[in-house]
């Protein structure tokens, strides 16, 4: 018993120094984490973006390709890669980040499908007031960007001015 007395205050000791060691390397891992999802969410919005602009840019002819065929390969590709970090930020998203992502996918659509000769789909739609693709994508990018930044928890995440037309 008298062991018992004498290991008593050791372990109570052991157990006071070991709590506040876990729970700062468990706090240290959370933020460890956070801002490993924050680089991938940024890095992969980055792109999805990027992407949406050159899909824009061959929809619209600024970029040369090929020919005919070498243009419709390059829109293919682009749209493709578009779809997938699609699926990217659906792991890596809020809800709100997903939604308007998929607005960015959908008006890029537009985008290409009017710059490959067809009527815009989504033209009498009225969600989207009669503006036109390049706009529709232009504002669907602002959102995201919007939607984004307070995922980040970036102060002020409206600051984001549309592009100049």
């Amino acid at each position: 018993m008298d062991w018992i007395k004498a290991l008593a205050p050791v372990v109570v000791g052991a157990v006071i120094g070991f709590l506040p060691a876990f729970i700062n390397e468990t706090l240290k891992e959370r933020k460890s984490r956070s801002i490993r999802w924050d680089s991938s969410l940024y890095t992969v919005v980055s792109d999805f973006v990027d992407s949406a602009r050159r899909l824009r840019h061959l929809a619209e002819g600024h970029e040369r390709a090929a020919g005919v065929d070498g243009r419709a390969k390059a829109l293919d590709d682009e749209h493709q890669r578009l779809r997938g970090l699609m699926q990217k930020i659906r792991i890596l998203g809020t809800g709100e980040v997903q939604s308007t992502a998929r607005l960015v996918l959908r008006h890029a659509y537009s985008v290409r499908v009017v710059g490959e000769g067809h009527p815009d789909p989504y033209e009498t739609d009225p969600r989207f007031g009669g503006l036109t693709p390049p706009v529709r994508l232009e504002r669907a990018q602002r959102d995201l960007f919007i939607a984004v930044r307070r995922q980040l928890g970036i102060k002020n995440p409206e600051d984001v001015p549309l592009d100049p037309e």
